[in-house]
């Protein structure tokens, strides 16, 4: 896209609205339904989707796998994501607007879960290198999307920390982590 281009588009959109496609509208809109992005502004929202990726899964098949290096976090905007440990055991099912593998976004790490959809599934992908470009091309975006994540991840440590005062297995680590607020005990 050339310069003049994109400087006009720019200039429209901030004068009549954003002019993005309806899969990004829809995108858009799967986003400020999570507990990751839900506070955060259209604004910053369309930004964070012009750097995400969609992908489509078919009933079966594997998302990752236990021990896999993480480099993004998912977002079910379609279908049903089954997680499992070890063992086999699905201890969670995953259905849309439920975020996963968010650690990974700033850090690598090993997945501590193997991820496989349950049901023809879409999802939409932010990884490592995308944060990276969203904090170049919008400052004030990246910032307002690492602070999301910060809350995100704060919460979600507190979480294990006291499944661990409680001595409970990986599987129900695994269930408490990926509980939505208002459905934990």
């Amino acid at each position: 896209m050339s310069t003049p281009f994109r400087s006009v588009r720019r200039t429209f959109s901030r004068l009549f609205g954003w002019g993005g496609s309806e899969v990004d509208r829809q995108a858009i809109k799967a986003l400020a339904r999570t507990t990751v992005f839900g506070s955060l502004s259209r604004r910053v929202l369309r930004h964070v989707v012009e750097v995400m990726h969609f992908r489509d899964f078919e009933a079966g098949e594997q998302i990752y796998h236990e021990g896999d290096p993480g480099l993004g976090l998912y977002v079910v905007v379609k279908g049903r994501i089954g997680l499992s440990v070890e063992s086999g055991e699905t201890v969670h099912d995953l259905v849309p607007f439920d975020v996963f593998g968010v650690r990974s976004i700033s850090k690598d790490h090993r997945r501590s879960e193997t991820a496989i959809a349950l049901a023809p599934s879409r999802l939409i992908g932010l990884f490592q290198p995308d944060l990276k470009l969203l904090e170049k091309r919008h400052p004030r975006t990246g910032f307002a999307l690492t602070l999301a994540l910060a809350e995100y991840l704060t919460d979600r440590n507190e979480r294990l920390e006291l499944a661990l005062r409680e001595q409970k297995t990986q599987a129900e680590i695994v269930a408490l982590l990926h509980a939505r607020p208002e459905t934990r005990d």
